[in-house]
């Protein structure tokens, strides 16, 4: 049977051999694989390579051999991987044997661990701090919801509820634990928020009841937020301001910017 899953490629010294005894070829930069296996042989694919030339200019990373590291799977056929933090955790998701996806943190110490879910079938990993706290989005009780999560070693997989609709997703959380997103109103639309455990999630807009789409995508480790908006809002909550970092135009999505205790003025 066919399987495929992702793997770390990480340097060794220049005199390293490869993992089938041959020499690995020599970059500087980062690369991400698929690895494809039928049977006994092993495929592997170079899917983006953000490297530059052996002869080009002198860079940290010369004299540096990189070699693949299979990650392996949850026991089903597929992986794939979401973010990798400083200290080498990576996470994302893997089928299991019955083909459900579940979210999972890989460390070379302890291998691949299935993260769990909020009491559904299925959860991915979409990104990951310094401490390794982690965030996404699982299936809840019954697998008719979809809410974010935050998932800790101490505490495991926690539910980050909702702004009163049918779905979450969290896309990103910075040192302090404060994570990002998107939500569904209790109107149904999706907005953009941020959650902390001392208050909560919040909506990123002035008004909850404004039906324009957002999304929060990153935050930074003093809590500037940034996503983007459909179409052209102005919105804030809870002593936040945007500011739109695009120009108007009908029909299209701009880029946003969220920062703590401003305020937008025309």
């Amino acid at each position: 049977m066919r399987s495929v899953s992702r793997f770390l490629a990480v340097p060794l010294s220049q005199r390293s051999l490869s993992l089938n005894g041959t020499p690995s070829v020599r970059f500087r930069g980062s690369a991400v694989f698929l690895v494809t296996r039928a049977g006994q042989l092993v495929l592997v694919m170079v899917l983006t390579v953000l490297f530059t030339s052996l002869g080009e200019s002198a860079g940290p990373f010369d004299g540096i051999f990189f070699v693949p590291i299979d990650l392996g799977t949850l026991g089903g056929t597929y992986s794939q991987v979401a973010a990798v933090n400083d200290s080498g955790q990576i996470v994302g998701l893997s089928h299991t044997p019955q083909y459900t996806r579940r979210a999972f943190s890989w460390t070379q110490a302890g291998g691949m661990i299935d993260l769990g879910t909020l009491g559904g079938s299925e959860s991915v990993a979409l990104a990951l701090n310094r401490s390794g706290q982690v965030v996404g989005w699982s299936l809840t009780a019954g697998d008719t919801r979809v809410h974010a999560f935050l998932w800790t070693k101490e505490a495991g997989m926690i539910d980050l509820g909702t702004l009163g609709g049918s779905f979450s997703v969290a896309y990103a959380v910075n040192a302090s634990g404060q994570v990002v997103g998107a939500s569904a109103t209790a109107g149904e639309a999706a907005h953009a928020f941020s959650w902390t455990r001392a208050g909560g999630m919040i909506d990123l807009h002035r008004d909850p009841a404004d039906g324009r789409f957002s999304l929060a995508q990153a935050v930074n480790a003093s809590g500037q937020v940034i996503g983007f908006s459909y179409p052209l809002g102005r919105f804030g909550a809870s002593g936040w301001s945007i500011r739109s970092t695009g120009h108007r135009r009908p029909g299209r999505s701009i880029s946003l910017l969220a920062t703590p205790s401003a305020r937008l003025r025309q």
